[in-house]
């Protein structure tokens, strides 16, 4: 049994992505520092920050980042106005009146087989987030991306091939 949870067989795959002890603690915290990454990187591409942070600094971003054409929302909930929602929270939501878009960002971390079956979670589960973005929106292109890099760092490019270098090849 596992010596964390004593609720599973111990193992690397439990250890690295089951166990309920990590789940809102170091998952958590593996999660968000993977994601902004990439959210620095595009709040800076929208002009919204001046300077990329270092991908070590243990500093969280803030929940609203505002320009007169853009806002940037990190784990912020959303409030529907037409239909009820149970999954209202996405980690990332951009706002760009500018190109009349609604961008949604949401990540995962599974273990190495279940990388599919993650990223179709996500897809359905923020079906009804997408609709009410497209009501409150109307005119603007909705899109939801789903960024699922597995625990050990892989993820699955863009012609549905799975590839541990990607990350390798960017340090």
């Amino acid at each position: 049994m596992c010596r964390l949870c004593d609720k599973a067989l111990e193992s690397v795959a439990h250890i690295l992505s089951g166990c309920s002890a990590l789940v809102q603690n170091k998952y958590l915290s593996r999660h968000d520092s993977a994601l902004k990454v990439l959210f620095y990187k595009m709040l800076h591409d929208l002009r919204l920050i001046d300077e990329i942070p270092p991908w070590y600094w243990p500093v969280k971003p803030k929940p609203v980042y505002e320009a007169d054409d853009v806002q940037a929302y990190w784990d912020v909930p959303m409030f529907a106005e037409h239909q009820e929602m149970r999954s209202n929270r996405v980690d990332v939501r951009i706002v760009n009146h500018k190109s009349k878009q609604v961008i949604t960002l949401e990540m995962s971390c599974p273990w190495i087989n279940n990388r599919e079956k993650k990223s179709e979670e996500k897809t359905l589960k923020y079906g009804s987030l997408r609709w009410e973005l497209k009501q409150q929106f109307p005119g603007y292109e909705v899109q939801q991306h789903s960024i699922i890099i597995d625990a050990l760092g892989g993820v699955v490019t863009g012609d549905g091939h799975y590839d541990v270098r990607a990350r390798r090849e960017q340090e």
